[in-house]
């Protein structure tokens, strides 16, 4: 559980410095919670199991379709959207853009947002 705080102080200091994404999620391929950063009317569980899904599904049908690998997949309406992103072949990243942010922006966040992580789980800076 002190891995799990960590990760998500260090989320949540990422977070702080991205004013155009309000929640993120992190969690195992098969859609275990690992950390979060969310409001409080989310279930997080649910959001992690649901993304892993997603993530699943897109790279299927990407590689049936012949696209090439897939690494984010973008859900938008009219109240925000979210990318869903691998990291590292061992979690899935799951970011909630801001309403009103379009979905080029949200790509931008969050690649970066996936990179911090990438970083934060590689080097254990997460105190």
């Amino acid at each position: 559980r002190r891995m799990t705080n960590d990760l998500e102080r260090a989320l949540r200091r990422v977070l702080q410095e991205t004013p155009d994404v309000d929640a993120m999620f992190l969690s195992t391929p098969d859609g275990l919670l690992i950390a979060a950063v969310v409001h409080d009317s989310v279930e997080p569980d649910v959001v992690a199991a649901m993304a892993s899904a997603a993530a699943g599904l897109a790279a299927q049908m990407a590689s049936l379709l012949g696209l090439g690998p897939s690494p984010t997949t973008f859900v938008h309406g009219p109240h925000g959207g979210i990318g869903i992103r691998r990291v590292m072949g061992s979690a899935v990243l799951v970011v909630q853009g801001s309403p009103g942010r379009g979905v080029g922006s949200l790509q931008l966040s969050t690649g970066r947002l996936a990179s911090r992580v990438e970083h934060i789980l590689t080097n254990d800076s997460t105190g």
